[in-house]
């Protein structure tokens, strides 16, 4: 059932992004390859209304993970810590505010927003009752496929990308490489 009679102009929307772990290991070290995680799954909110919107961590997930395998006799464990990386998303002005953790130092990133090279296709998806149409560019050698409603009026979504004309509620990188997928949205009322 569609929610497209039910326009959204303020709200917030859960996504879960997911990034492929290419980790190559040669030598002594490649028998421990397997441990190794696949992928990196992460949760991340859009806060978003008209004028602004705000790409975050979810609060759970500042906290450091631990993965790898324990033995009996002992064990490798191997830590990764996720930084808490937020995009601010100036839509009246077409701005794009970046803070990005790296080696626990905070930069900031200004931008313009890339409002060019979109080209609209044909193609419909459905996510979360929502119908949305795909739109493609090419940035920087890597091919990125947006899905957006127009049923959410707001020209924003998750990672900086923007600037089509509804809401981004998913996104492919590189085919499947880095990929982005609204899990649920609430609407403020």
């Amino acid at each position: 059932q569609s929610k497209e009679s039910t326009p959204i102009s303020k709200g917030e929307i859960v996504f879960e992004e997911v990034l492929q772990l290419n980790i190559s290991i040669e030598g002594d070290a490649a028998a421990f390859a397997h441990l190794l995680p696949k992928e990196d799954k992460s949760e991340k909110v859009l806060y978003f209304n008209d004028e602004f919107s705000l790409y975050k961590n979810v609060e759970a997930n500042n906290v450091e993970e631990n993965l790898g395998m324990e033995e009996e006799e002992g064990g490798i464990r191997i830590k990764m810590e996720k930084g808490e990386n937020k995009v601010f998303h100036d839509i009246k002005n077409k701005k794009l505010i970046e803070e990005r953790e790296f080696m626990t130092r905070k930069f900031l990133i200004n931008s313009n927003v890339d409002n060019s090279n979109w080209k609209l296709t044909e193609n419909k998806n459905e996510i979360l009752g929502y119908i949305c149409q795909e739109a493609v560019k090419i940035k920087d050698s890597s091919e990125i496929h947006a899905w957006f409603t127009s049923a959410i009026p707001v020209s924003t979504g998750p990672f900086g990308f923007c600037d089509l004309p509804g809401m981004i509620l998913a996104v492919d990188i590189d085919n499947g490489q880095h990929t982005i997928v609204a899990t649920s949205i609430s609407k403020d009322e």
